[in-house]
């Protein structure tokens, strides 16, 4: 068996200030994936009909749920609509099963101006300081939790530029010793993926968050029970949410620490 690290992106809307990126994952064991198809297949279930629920051509989106139209009708009548619950719901997977291995993860990166910044490095065998944050930090949260296991890392297929980022993935774990690190890196279609849903609703909310809307301040703090840090007693503490300010100075590309909000 082996712990599975599901990814997701999302970015801010164009023209919009802030512009930013960022790459949201959950690491989870691969014998609590079943759990997590069950789980979502059950709201499903209770929200869009058992129909919904069995069809495998149809996920869960959150561009759907979170979207600005559901978020103004939550703020208009003061109840969530249902799109909304289902958020929340999947929200409280961690803290209701508590006894599941269950660790969020994100890294953002802003841009000095309105062009949005660079996720994946233009350079093969480079990889970009937000995947590079997150693959560290996974790499320690896994070594931590059960040492003997290898974390697979799946991405959502519709991610760009994969050949570039997987050849780039080889070429950082080879070059760090990252050993409890595949390799490989996997590209998954989310319909029939029950991580990488999780990972894409969790990026949407993070999105919102960064875009300042209020409503979605108390989903924000649910996610960040599920968020890692580092094991106490250790020499420099870390923290599973990370982000930078990208600058651009001929053409060379540098990041400044941001202190998360």
């Amino acid at each position: 068996m082996k712990n599975r690290f599901f990814v997701d992106e999302s970015w801010s809307p164009d023209g919009a200030s802030p512009s930013f990126g960022l790459l949201s994952g959950i690491l989870v064991e691969e014998e609590t994936l079943e759990k997590l198809e069950n789980f979502l297949f059950l709201i499903r279930k209770k929200y869009y009909g058992k129909d919904h629920a069995r069809d495998y051509t149809k996920d869960i989106k959150g561009k759907d749920l979170l979207s600005n139209y559901m978020i103004k009708l939550w703020a208009k009548n003061g109840t969530m609509p249902n799109n909304i619950c289902i958020a929340k719901e999947m929200l409280t997977f961690p803290i209701l099963n508590k006894e599941i291995f269950f660790k969020s993860f994100a890294s953002f990166i802003f841009s000095e101006n309105s062009t949005k910044p660079d996720l994946l490095s233009p350079d093969p065998k480079r990889l970009s300081i937000p995947i590079r944050n997150l693959i560290e930090n996974v790499s320690e949260a896994a070594q931590a939790h059960r040492a003997e296991r290898q974390v697979k890392l799946v991405f959502d297929q519709r991610l760009g530029s994969q050949e570039g980022l997987a050849i780039s993935m080889k070429h950082f774990i080879a070059g760090t010793g990252l050993s409890n690190i595949h390799p490989y890196p996997y590209f998954a279609v989310s319909n029939i993926s029950p991580g990488v849903q999780f990972a894409d609703v969790f990026a949407y909310l993070l999105a919102k968050q960064a875009q300042g809307f209020k409503e979605v301040q108390s989903l924000y703090h649910q996610w960040r029970e599920s968020l890692w840090q580092s094991e106490e007693g250790a020499s420099v503490k870390k923290y599973g949410l990370n982000s930078w300010t990208e600058q651009k100075n001929n053409g060379e590309r540098n990041y400044a620490v941001r202190r998360p909000w």
